[in-house]
């Protein structure tokens, strides 16, 4: 990904290819946990050289 990116563009890629929303995915970034489920971290912007971690939080039907 290039450099630009943003939190919320990898978000919404990660929703068009899983169909999970951008609300219910968190980020490891490096050493950060980005549990942005308000919105306030969507235009963290991510460096291409770190490794993004991915888990994702299902909601119980």
């Amino acid at each position: 990904m290039a450099a630009e990116t943003t939190v919320g563009v990898f978000k919404r890629h990660i929703m068009h290819a899983t169909n999970i929303t951008p609300g219910e995915q968190r980020l490891v970034y490096g050493p950060l946990v980005l549990r942005d489920s308000n919105n306030s971290l969507e235009h963290y912007s991510l460096q291409h050289h770190l490794v993004v971690h991915m888990t994702l939080c299902f909601r119980e039907s």
